[in-house]
């Protein structure tokens, strides 16, 4: 346990100590919620896996899965295939 002090706009800073130990990132999502008449929970929001990789990957202009099924089926005509 730890004693802080709220601001004047209510914010709380959450002791170094105890953000490593959940693993809480900067900028990270929290959940925050009234339990009983005298508590405040404060949850880290953990991502789904594949959802916190989505974005980091920058397409390399390949197109969309509709340009991939044409261009197989050009080769498919032009007797190249696969």
């Amino acid at each position: 346990m730890a004693r802080v002090r709220t601001s004047k706009r209510g914010a709380v800073l959450i002791p170094k100590s105890m953000r490593e130990a959940v693993g809480l990132e900067p900028g990270q999502l929290v959940d925050v919620s009234v339990e009983g008449k005298d508590r405040i929970l404060v949850t880290p929001i953990r991502l789904h896996p594949v959802g916190a990789l989505y974005g980091i990957l920058k397409g390399d202009g390949c197109g969309t899965v509709e340009d991939f099924l044409r261009d197989r089926r050009r080769e498919g005509r032009s007797g190249r295939g696969m």
